[in-house]
């Protein structure tokens, strides 16, 4: 029935360029409705148990595996989607595209927390998927850059991002934090990172309904200058580890990232804060040494000649 349910949604005769399937299961392993018989009848079977646990066991000494548990059955939820999809569009070029969070890779206690919350793991999508949709609307900044580095330690597929203007809406109320809400020049500078980062497209969540002129503007600008350096960002590969880039005054938050295409290293630095920074940039060996000066809130690009 679902995978019937979905072919209604699909364009009868395409293009359907991608499915984003939004699975959100938040809260779902200790809802009062988790843990009815039937469903603790078939966790017992699924685990090989000898009896079926209370709910305060599954709580208990057995949350690891109740968790498990409930990633298995989102799994089954993916794998339905993925189905559907392509039964009823078979067109191979239709990508199937899995909206995802940034987890604690490498720390497993901080892991399982998070599958607590919200059982699903980009790790096992990957399997059936081909894009990580990224929600990137509490990540900015520093911390961007950091969660993203990470991610791509340990995901296999392409990464697109997700940013919102402001998550406030009649439905849900305000649940947006005032950082969260971003500016158009935050909006300009964040699509540009995720660019730098290798994140090929940015979608843009409203909220309102209703977007600023001004953002329109910033999502203009940013595009842009994607275009512009394509080659580098998306053609060419990483060199961070052929220069190094220094703050004239130490400060944390700013990143950088470098890229070789054509004989050239372009070089994109970010301030993330209200106050212009200056950057001294230097290639290894004796390669040039340039001064870069960063506008608040803004990105600059630098190239330096192989």
């Amino acid at each position: 029935a679902y995978v019937e349910a979905i072919a209604g949604h699909l364009r009868p005769n395409g293009p359907n360029e991608g499915v984003i399937f939004d699975y959100e299961p938040w809260r779902v392993p200790y809802m009062d409705e988790s843990f009815k018989p039937e469903i603790r009848a078939a966790f017992a079977k699924w685990a090989k148990l000898d009896h079926t646990p209370e709910a305060a066991e599954l709580k208990g000494k057995l949350k690891r595996q109740w968790t498990d548990f409930w990633l298995d059955a989102g799994m089954s939820a993916y794998a339905a989607m993925a189905k559907a999809v392509r039964t009823h569009h078979p067109d191979p070029k239709t990508l199937l595209i899995a909206y995802t969070y940034f987890y604690d890779y490498g720390d497993e206690e901080k892991m399982y927390n998070q599958y607590w919350s919200c059982p699903k793991d980009p790790k096992l999508a990957e399997r059936l998927y081909d894009v990580n949709l990224m929600g990137c609307y509490t990540k900015h900044d520093r911390e961007l850059y950091d969660k993203v580095t990470l991610a791509r330690k340990h995901l296999t597929k392409p990464m697109w991002a997700i940013s919102s203007v402001s998550r406030v809406n009649p439905i849900q109320e305000r649940y947006t934090k005032p950082y969260d809400s971003l500016s158009p020049q935050r909006l300009e500078q964040k699509i540009v990172q995720c660019a730098a980062l290798g994140m090929e497209r940015h979608g843009v969540w409203p909220g309102t309904g209703w977007i600023d002129g001004m953002h329109l503007a910033a999502m203009g600008n940013a595009s842009r200058f994607i275009w512009a350096h394509e080659a580098f960002y998306f053609d060419g590969k990483r060199a961070d580890d052929q220069l190094t880039v220094t703050p004239k005054a130490a400060f944390k938050e700013w990143c950088s990232t470098a890229h070789e295409s054509g004989g050239r290293i372009m070089v994109t630095v970010f301030n993330f804060t209200d106050q212009s920074r200056e950057f001294i940039i230097r290639a290894r060996g004796a390669g040039e040494t340039q001064t870069c000066k960063v506008a608040p809130r803004a990105y600059e690009a630098v190239m330096l000649e192989r």
